[in-house]
């Protein structure tokens, strides 16, 4: 237990030094740092993991079938319960529907797998990332432009907004880019090494402080009850029914499995607040859910991360 919360820990006081370091950097440094990690250091990051990976004989189909369905079944659940419970309209029943499924898995999940199990280890939390920005993020995007009175066109509206934003995310494109790359084979150049390995550095401390300054300030709705829901299917519900379809329902190699978990147990993404904001829907609500997540995962991950050692491979 000492040496799992040892490995933790130092994320976590990362994150504290963002909180803390908020107010002395303004709001305008807090802008500076989240666009230096979202349009510099992770791309490049993920860039070299995908690039540097032996994707045509690793890639694991069931693995990309298996969070897929993860992500939609419990999505569809959570959004579903919310509708019953609170009665919200379907765009706002989105915002917390995503909640559930969308973890912090760049700014968090990518540092603490590679430190912990390796870089070799960061393929599935790398393609799990994808899923979210290229399948769940556009579903929860166009359920909240289908269901917004200044726009017509319903669902397929929706839809084609949610693709478009997608296509020209620095992340999604990243990505795609190192996909390409190491599926052709292509060498990368010493030179290109050598910036890719210094800006890539950058990117674990840099977003951790990003994370926790983004936190800073959150406004906390009036009541915790959704926010504490939330977190609850995000730090629970998510990475148990995630290890039941990887090792249960398609049997997937634990060296993908173990990754992926972990980065299931994070807590709800800040992305979601971004969503929130930039439609204007939820936003308290969504920045509730994000520090109530984040405070209770101090405790949940060390503990799923122990629970995790024990359970079967297989």
């Amino acid at each position: 237990m000492i040496e799992v919360i040892s490995l933790v820990v130092p994320f976590f006081a990362v994150i504290g030094c963002g909180y803390l370091g908020a107010r002395l950097i303004g709001e305008s440094g807090q802008q500076g740092i989240n666009n230096f990690v979202l349009y510099f250091a992770l791309p490049t990051l993920l860039f070299s993991m995908m690039a540097r990976s032996d994707l045509a004989s690793r890639f694991e189909i069931d693995f990309v079938t298996a969070y897929t369905a993860t992500s939609i079944v419990l999505f569809a659940y959570s959004f579903m319960l919310f509708k019953l419970l609170f009665g919200l309209k379907r765009r706002n029943t989105a915002i917390y529907a995503v909640g559930t499924v969308y973890g912090n898995t760049g700014y968090m999940g990518i540092p603490i797998v590679v430190v912990m199990m390796g870089e070799s280890a960061s393929l599935p939390v790398v393609l799990s990332l994808l899923i979210d920005l290229a399948v769940m993020l556009p579903i929860t995007a166009a359920m909240i432009e289908s269901d917004d009175p200044d726009h017509a066109g319903g669902l397929l509206h929706g839809a084609r907004s949610a693709l478009v934003g997608t296509l020209k995310n620095p992340l999604v494109i990243a990505i795609a880019l190192g996909a390409l790359w190491s599926m052709l084979k292509l060498p990368l150049p010493t030179m290109a090494n050598g910036f890719i390995d210094v800006m890539a550095a950058a990117a674990a401390p840099c977003a951790l402080f990003a994370m926790g300054s983004s936190l800073y300030g959150k406004p906390l709705g009036s009541s915790l009850t959704p926010a504490i829901l939330v977190s609850l299917l995000k730090l629970i519900a998510h990475p148990l029914l995630l290890w039941v379809a990887l090792t249960r329902v398609w049997n997937v190699d634990p060296e993908w499995a173990r990754p992926a978990l972990v980065a299931a147990s994070l807590p709800v993404a800040v992305t979601v607040f971004v969503i929130a904001r930039q439609y204007q829907v939820m936003v308290i609500s969504a920045s509730t859910a994000i520090v109530v997540s984040s405070l209770l995962s101090i405790i949940s991950v060390p503990v799923f991360m122990l629970i995790l050692q024990n359970l079967p491979a297989s």
